[in-house]
């Protein structure tokens, strides 16, 4: 039976460890910002398990005030992806937040550096439309790298900087990112 445990601050190196292996150098915080994150609450973790190991894990930016939560990391065990633990974690982190609608940001396939990093970012784009998100027609550029920004609900938004800045606001590590924030429409 699939369960999620949650990751308190004790538990950011190993959470440190499994970003690193899963995400290229660039896309996660530094270790300590994502510990004061998880030692505030601003950041709530969790590990996917089953039968006491762990398949994945995601953590999660959630802001009652806005209605919103920011999926910021997620990522299956790499010998268990494609075996629809992804969907499920995304089933179970929004059984956590029932109220809160979810964003999530996505390189944009187009500006990869070569073809594998297009063919894995295209990836995670069709993963995310698999599980009910749809792109925005507004780009999300953060220390110069062009996001796609989707999202899943039915929430409003009405200004997608505001947005942005009103999650990103409480992270630590991303206060400093908040000048850098530029919102193009297509």
């Amino acid at each position: 039976m699939l369960s999620l445990d949650a990751i308190g601050a004790v538990g950011a190196k190993e959470l440190y460890a499994h970003l690193r292996r899963d995400f290229a150098a660039g896309e996660y915080a530094p270790e300590f910002a994502i510990r004061s994150c998880l030692k505030k609450g601003v950041i709530k973790a969790f590990y996917l398990i089953e039968d006491h190991s762990v398949l994945g894990y995601a953590a999660i930016n959630p802001n009652d005030e806005l209605g919103f939560k920011m999926i910021c990391y997620m990522a299956i065990v790499p010998d268990r992806r494609g075996k629809g633990y992804g969907s499920k974690l995304v089933s179970m982190i929004d059984d956590v937040f029932p109220q809160l609608d979810s964003i999530v940001e996505v390189e944009d396939p187009s500006l990869a550096k070569d073809e594998h990093e297009a063919i894995e970012r295209s990836k995670r784009i069709a993963f995310y439309e698999r599980n009910g998100f749809r792109a925005l027609s507004a780009r999300y550029r953060i220390f110069g790298v062009e996001m796609i920004l989707m999202r899943s609900g039915t929430k409003a938004i009405d200004d997608i900087k505001a947005l942005m800045h009103g999650l990103y606001r409480k992270q630590l590590v991303f206060t400093q990112a908040l000048r850098h924030v530029k919102v193009e429409n297509p």
